[in-house]
């Protein structure tokens, strides 16, 4: 290649640029870029998408971080996830079928906004799936071939629990569940939740 791209910021970390440098010339071509005010700018690496090399973008544009799909010269092609919640992490990305897996918060309605869920969504922003649901904080691995999920999860009032589900959520087998018996022996009790203004 000719070229090389890579992710810069200013030291403020308050600009990001994902360019292209010529390696003959030294010209830098900006392909993306993000910019905030007084507060620091959250970077994901870019990832390629299929042979388009279409690019997966994280941002915090709308103040929710999400994910967008450009085209290989930096044309924004439509947003991937949306809304008042938060894309937290990249967890796979199956270019084949056109899926983006990655864990969100604060999307599922009566929850904990700080509880961890596994997603997947169409490349095109169709097709949210919820792959692990219930109220709790949830630690889910998916298979090599992404037809299973191992979810575990937990909440301070609830006993931590492991169950194997499909790839549309839904539990297919129960895996384990920690055993609290001998801590109730001991007068131990479960931790009352609450909510203040």
């Amino acid at each position: 290649s000719k070229s090389i791209r890579l992710v810069r910021r200013d030291r403020l970390q308050r600009n990001l640029e994902f360019i292209e440098l010529d390696t003959a010339t030294n010209e830098a071509t900006v392909l993306i870029s993000e910019s905030v005010n007084d507060a620091f700018i959250e970077r994901q690496p870019p990832r390629y998408v299929g042979r388009q090399r279409d690019i997966l973008w994280y941002s915090e544009r709308t103040g929710w971080g999400h994910y967008y799909l450009y085209d290989s010269k930096g044309n924004l092609k439509n947003a991937v996830t949306s809304g008042p919640w938060r894309a937290d992490g990249f967890v796979q990305l199956d270019a084949e079928r056109g899926h983006l897996y990655f864990n969100g918060v604060g999307r599922e309605p009566g929850e904990n906004p700080y509880f961890r869920h596994l997603y997947r969504v169409n490349l095109d922003g169709t097709g949210l799936t919820l792959l692990d649901p219930g109220d709790a904080d949830h630690n889910s691995t998916l298979s090599p071939s992404r037809k299973y999920v191992v979810d575990n999860f937990s909440r301070v009032d609830l006993a931590p629990k492991a169950v194997l589900r499909d790839d549309k959520g839904n539990v297919i087998l129960e895996l384990e569940e920690m055993d609290l018996s001998r801590l109730y022996e001991i007068g131990w009790k479960m931790p009352e939740t609450f909510v203040v203004k």
